[in-house]
Order: structure tokens, then C-alpha cells, then sequence
């Protein structure tokens, strides 16, 4: 979240944490988003969807006990109740020693720059003509290429949170993309292709090139034929690359000994730096919400997977003992490594 403050939902996330009882920690989280999907076919628009949601969760903690509760208004009278649910549950549920809120770290937020005035202003129509100019970009780039389809989609969250321990914070937060997906078709043979365009708004998109890519994608697998089964050496685009690792870092995979790479841990992983400091630390910032995190690549050599909310440093490390400063409390498994955080 960016550091705009949404004071109307922070106003109902603070009542309800005013309202804890002796012995009870209290955590809410008051949100309300929306979003546009927009799909488009030979020209035409074929799909259109604009929605709003908004929410509130409460979760209560007594005794070692648990309870949670949500409901999808923000009126006083729908909050009250799911904190008197959220308190019933608790005494429904079995003891756990360790159930408690985390507590502030005394680390400083890292200031992000999430929300977009542009995107939040932009005009449905031209959303609509953005999904159609990326069509035309993708079929245009060669003449055995079919469209599949186009489309456009953005959403905006806004959200507050506070807890009984102290942890008081709300922003928003808005993104888009556009997207295609075609079809190649040469000698009785049909191949697909996909691409994306992003940008902080609409007009940061380069459709020409997303359009283009998508073709490419599509037409350069045409006659393309199975391989015979061996052990060989993969090669994988950087799309590809991003998806295969960013499912294999999750923290958690650590912790389950479910992780591809878990032998890798501080030394050489990959010849190039998966993860920039920018992007790091847009995901750093997130981890709050997120809960599982990927892990962190930076030269070549892995340095650590997150997720969650605790530190547990697998080893003594330079990079370890600066790691919570960093990440504000965040899941590391922390490799060697000479350099400091900042050198991500």
C-alpha cells in the first residue's frame, strides 16, 4: 500500500480494536475495492465487467483461543456483529499457547508509490480502444496469425488495519494490464501464443510490442516437433523463468522441505539477478498482506525465501542479522553472503 491514508476505513478498523475486552487482542481489517475487465473479439467488445466490493474481517484471540469473522458491508451495525461472532468463535475453538498478535518491530515503513492519479481517472472508452489496438497489433504482426482475445483490466484497493498491540496502518493502491492471446495457423498446423503489456497507467503500455510478441510466440513454435526423452540442458525465456522460480521460493516450501533448491541456499544459483532492488522492495513492503513471499535471488546467488510474519534465520549470517531491519519482520532463511541488504 502507498502511504495515503484512507481515513473513513481507518475510523472503523480503530472502533473495533477500541472495543477489546480485558485479556482480548483484536485485529480488523476494513477494505473496499474495485475493478474492470474488459475482452475483445475481432473488433467487437465481447465481455465487460465493472465491480465493487468491500469488506470487513475481525479476528479475536482470548485465552489461547481463536476466532475470526467477515462481512461484506461497512455499516456500524454489520461490524458490531462480526465482532460479537468473531468473540463466539473464539470460545468454540481449541487452545494454542502461541496464538497472539504480532507486536510492533520499530522498523520505519518503506515508502512505496502505489497509486496511479492517471489510472484512477482514465476513461472506460479508452480502456476498451486499448484491448482493441492491442488486437489489431497482434493479428497486423503476421498474416497467419488468428486472434484468440484481447483484453484490458485494472483494480484499486483501499484498506485499514489496526490491532490491539499498536499496528495502525491504511493506503491504497491501484494496478493495470492488457493482454492477448492468438493463434498461428500454417499447412493444417495451429499454434497458441500470449503477451502482456504493463505500466503504472494505460499510457506507459507499449501494445505494439506486446502485440508482436504474442505473434512471435505463436508462429515460432510452427513445426516445431517433440524432442526424444534424455537428460539435456533447459533453456527457458525469462517469462518462464519467472514463473518456475517465483512458485519454488515461497517460504513456506523451506519450512515443509519441499524446496527445489533448498541445496543452494547462499551459494550459486543462477548467472543473472532474478530479483532488482526496486521490485524487492515493492514486495518487501507487501509482505504484511501477502503472507507468503517468493525468495531472493541477487547475482546469481539466493539469499533467502519469505513469507509469514517471524524471522528464523537459518544460519549466522552479515546478511541475516541486518535482515529484519530490512524486511520489518518478514520470514528469512538467510544465506552467506558478503554484502549488505542494500546491495539488492
Amino acid at each position: 500500500m502507498s502511504r495515503h491514508t484512507v481515513d473513513d476505513l481507518q475510523a472503523i478498523a480503530d472502533a473495533i480494536v477500541a472495543m477489546a475486552e480485558p485479556g482480548e487482542q483484536i485485529e480488523a481489517n476494513v477494505a473496499r475495492s474495485r475493478e474492470t475487465d474488459i475482452r475483445v473479439y475481432n473488433g467487437e467488445l465481447e465481455h465487460f465487467v465493472s465491480a465493487q466490493s468491500q469488506g470487513i474481517s475481525v479476528r479475536v484471540i482470548k485465552d489461547g483461543r481463536t476466532g475470526s469473522s467477515h462481512a461484506g458491508t461497512l455499516d456500524e451495525t454489520a461490524w458490531r456483529e462480526v465482532l460479537a461472532e468473531a468473540r463466539e468463535n473464539a470460545t468454540l475453538g481449541g487452545v494454542d499457547e502461541w496464538a497472539g498478535l504480532a507486536e510492533p518491530d520499530g522498523v520505519a515503513i518503506v515508502e512505496q508509490e502505489l497509486w496511479d492519479d492517471t489510472l484512477d481517472a482514465f476513461d472506460t472508452a479508452k480502456k476498451i480502444e486499448i484491448a482493441k489496438e492491442l488486437e489489431r497489433a497482434a493479428v497486423g504482426a503476421d498474416p497467419r496469425v488468428r486472434i484468440d482475445d484481447s483484453n484490458y483490466s485494472d483494480g484499486a484497493t483501499e484498506e485499514a488495519f489496526a490491532t490491539t498491540m499498536g499496528i495502525r496502518s491504511s493506503g491504497r493502491s491501484n494496478s493495470c494490464y492488457a493482454s492477448v492471446s492468438v493463434m498461428a495457423d500454417d499447412a493444417g498446423e495451429t499454434q497458441t501464443g500470449w503477451a502482456y503489456a504493463l505500466g503504472k497507467n494505460p499510457a506507459e503500455f507499449d501494445l505494439g510490442k506486446a502485440g508482436v510478441e504474442a505473434a512471435n510466440k505463436a508462429t515460432g513454435l510452427l513445426g516445431a516437433v517433440k524432442p526424444p526423452s534424455k537428460r539435456t540442458t533447459v533453456v527457458l525465456d525469462p517469462m518462464v523463468t519467472a514463473q518456475f522460480l517465483g512458485g519454488c521460493l515461497l517460504g513456506w516450501r523451506f519450512f515443509g522441505g519441499r524446496f527445489l533448491a533448498r541445496g543452494f541456499l547462499g551459494g550459486c544459483l543462477l548467472g543473472g539477478c532474478l530479483l532488482r532492488r526496486r521490485l524487492a522492495r515493492g514486495l518487501l513492503r507487501r509482505r504484511a498482506r501477502c503472507g507468503h513471499l517468493g525468495g531472493v535471488v541477487c547475482r546469481g546467488v539466493l539469499l533467502a525465501g519469505l513469507g509469514g510474519c517471524h524471522v528464523r534465520p537459518f544460519e549466522t549470517s552479515s546478511w541475516g542479522r541486518n535482515t529484519e531491519a530490512v524486511l520489518g519482520g518478514a520470514d528469512v532463511l538467510g544465506g552467506r553472503h558478503a554484502g549488505r541488504p542494500e546491495s539488492l
